[in-house]
């Protein structure tokens, strides 16, 4: 589902086939591959805190960690020194899709495969979800562009962009634009 460099290392996200929860542990897990020869480094299974192989969707880096969306309604952190997953914070979402940190916290996208319209709110401290914040329906990708602003799309059927503005929560439709993804680089989305 997605490639991400960090440090010297790749992290090569599997979600595997289907748009349902379910999974085995042969299609749900992340690869640790070294960028520069393309070898693996280890094989992570990805499960949810009951042990039971869950489908991960995306990745993010901040403060030596990976954070993980996954369809198991949680977001799993990956300690990128020892290539553990040690701890997972519940969502009140489902389907968890993009995710953004900003200012201390994790903004994660629960589009539930279009009937669902949250975005959760997770403290990295504590990795727990602190608020979640109502929006359009299927909210998808999403970015941090400042410690006051995160852009995010829906997905299918509508494709469109949306502002959150963190300190009143207030999210607002960008008028005339049909976005299927989105990046931040350079400031600019």
């Amino acid at each position: 589902n997605q490639l991400a460099l960090y440090g010297s290392k790749m992290y090569v996200i599997v979600t595997g086939g289907g748009f349902t929860t379910e999974t085995s542990s042969d299609d749900s897990y992340i690869e640790v591959i070294n960028p520069y020869d393309g070898k693996s480094i280890k094989r992570i299974p990805f499960k949810n805190v009951e042990g039971t192989p869950a489908k991960p969707r995306n990745i993010i880096f901040e403060g030596g960690y990976g954070y993980v969306s996954s369809y198991s309604n949680e977001v799993v952190r990956l300690d990128t020194a020892s290539l553990t997953l040690d701890e997972h914070a519940a969502l009140s979402g489902t389907m968890a899709e993009g995710l953004t940190y900003n200012n201390g916290n994790l903004y994660v996208s629960n589009g539930g495969q279009g009937f669902d319209n949250k975005i959760s709110v997770v403290d990295v401290e504590n990795m727990e979800e602190t608020k979640v914040i109502s929006t359009a329906y299927n909210p998808n990708h999403i970015v941090s562009v400042s410690n006051g602003d995160i852009y995010f799309n829906t997905d299918w059927p509508e494709y469109k962009l949306y502002k959150l503005t963190i300190a009143d929560e207030e999210v607002t439709e960008v008028p005339g634009l049909s976005v299927a993804d989105l990046t931040f680089s350079n400031n600019n989305i």
